[in-house]
């Protein structure tokens, strides 16, 4: 998407998992956004305990998504430049 704002947003498993959903969810509704989402297998254990979502649900809200292993991904890249 040309001219896109691009957020990562990163889900560790910390309490909180309804923050990063909502978060989500307004983001996907925005025109021109971008998000590309990390999630860590604790986040998916506690997005099941803490709230009715299933994880793929969560995951499927995000542009696209990344594991946390992959240093190599566009959003921990050298080249990846914030835009604010």
């Amino acid at each position: 998407m040309p001219n896109a704002v691009r957020i990562v947003v990163g889900m560790s498993g910390s309490s909180g998992s309804v923050y990063g959903i909502r978060l989500l969810e307004t983001l996907h509704e925005l025109p021109n956004m971008e998000t590309e989402l990390v999630m860590t297998a604790a986040a998916e254990l506690n997005v099941r305990e803490e709230t009715d979502w299933d994880p793929a649900d969560v995951k499927a809200l995000a542009t696209r998504l990344h594991q946390p292993a992959d240093v190599g991904a566009t959003s921990q890249a050298a080249r990846t430049r914030p835009t604010a």
